[in-house]
């Protein structure tokens, strides 16, 4: 059970990774445009799926695997 817990909270941190690397695409994109933006794209492609919801997932997932109580 304590491995279960432990890989709960292990999800958390990747949804909460996830979430603020999101954040942080969105806001260069604002702060520096949309040329500026392609690039960061270009050079990693795999961005674009830490938008949107891709952390809301991760949430549900650690959710699941909270072990039921004893």
């Amino acid at each position: 059970m304590k491995d279960l817990q432990r890989a709960s909270d292990d999800v958390c941190v990747i949804a909460e990774t996830v979430e603020t690397l999101g954040k942080l695409l969105d806001r260069f994109h604002a702060q520096h445009g949309e040329k500026l933006y392609e690039q960061v794209f270009a050079a990693f492609p795999e961005a674009h799926q830490f938008g949107g919801g891709a952390h809301k997932e991760l949430w549900k997932l650690s959710l699941k695997l909270i072990p039921p109580e004893e």
